[in-house]
């Protein structure tokens, strides 16, 4: 965080899932945001809010995702495309081929060719206040307790069994390559 301090960043976007580091972020007098996306791509709202973040923050802005070229770079370029007419899709699909952002998220690819560009009106009415860190996992929880409170055992265990496979999916598909590749 110090070293986008001294690169003269004020404002952090992150897109990431993870809970943001706060407090250590206000230490070097930085500003978080926290509009987390997946790897499936992501709402035009959101998109849209990308823009306004822009449109409202003081300084440089930094898209962070975890891995710093898939997530990161989709969000700055639908950012971009809310707010350069000039701009083109294709300039920034290849700026994400730039950094990096794998093909194989098709879903972050199609943000950008997908978006329909806002008025300067649209943008004006979305809110300006954002969270530094958005409730993700919090809600999740609680809604799966709500959900499969007083849930047959089988039910559950079908549930943990389709999320575990999941989970293994994502690591076989994504992060496994990408490790081996480094």
């Amino acid at each position: 965080l110090k070293a986008l301090a001294d690169l003269g960043i004020k404002t952090i976007v992150s897109v990431d899932g993870a809970k943001p580091d706060v407090e250590t972020a206000k230490k070097y007098g930085l500003r978080y945001i926290h509009l987390p996306i997946g790897y499936d791509g992501f709402s035009r709202e959101r998109g849209l809010q990308f823009g306004r973040v822009l449109t409202d923050t003081e300084g440089p802005v930094y898209f962070h995702c975890h891995h710093g070229k898939h997530r990161g770079p989709a969000a700055a370029a639908v950012a971009r495309l809310c707010l350069d007419e000039k701009c083109s899709v294709e300039t920034v699909l290849a700026e994400m081929r730039q950094a990096g952002t794998d093909p194989r998220y098709t879903g972050l690819y199609a943000a950008p060719k997908e978006l329909r560009r806002p008025t300067r009106e649209e943008l004006d009415r979305l809110p300006k206040d954002f969270v530094e860190v958005a409730p993700v996992s919090g809600l999740a929880a609680l809604a799966g307790y709500g959900l499969f409170d007083g849930a047959s055992p089988s039910a559950v265990a079908f549930v943990l069994a389709f999320a575990g496979g999941a989970i293994l999916t994502m690591l076989a598909d994504t992060m496994m390559p990408e490790a081996f590749a480094h």
